[in-house]
């Protein structure tokens, strides 16, 4: 039997284990500044952790330190999509776009479609088209994606 590997699929799957890993690492980030404050940092857009002086941190870019919690906030890798944070600062959820979509069990829905809390603030909120809805979400141990 012949088994054909598609190098494509192969790059995308490489690249959403990547989203996984870096939405994993920021979760880590996350809770150690609860730790320090009592709360998540706020966000005003949903392309960006924002929170006042007095926590020490403003305006945290994705691809920008935000030491001492993490040394780079980790950007998805593609020009065409975006890791999307929401948050009430008692709680948070972290959204990427899975190039993979239903391919990949770890998507929100079965149909690949957005997630079901994912923020509405923006009409393709995990990237630029229709293509990359925030379909793969992680969030506070006390709420869902």
């Amino acid at each position: 039997s012949f088994v054909t590997i598609n190098p494509l699929e192969q790059f995308q799957k490489a690249r959403d284990t990547q989203r996984k890993n870096d939405l994993a690492q920021i979760q880590r980030a996350l809770e150690t500044f609860y730790n320090d404050y009592g709360r998540y940092p706020e966000n005003t857009s949903n392309y960006q952790m924002d929170e006042d002086t007095s926590a020490g941190v403003s305006e945290v870019n994705w691809g920008d330190s935000w030491s001492p919690y993490i040394t780079i906030l980790p950007k998805d890798s593609t020009s065409n999509r975006r890791y999307v944070y929401s948050s009430d600062t008692q709680s948070y959820s972290l959204y990427a776009s899975l190039e993979r979509g239903v391919k990949d069990l770890g998507t929100c829905k079965p149909d690949g479609s957005v997630c079901d809390n994912a923020p509405p603030t923006a009409t393709f909120p995990c990237g630029i088209t229709t293509n990359e809805v925030c379909n793969y979400g992680v969030a506070s141990p006390n709420a869902s994606p």
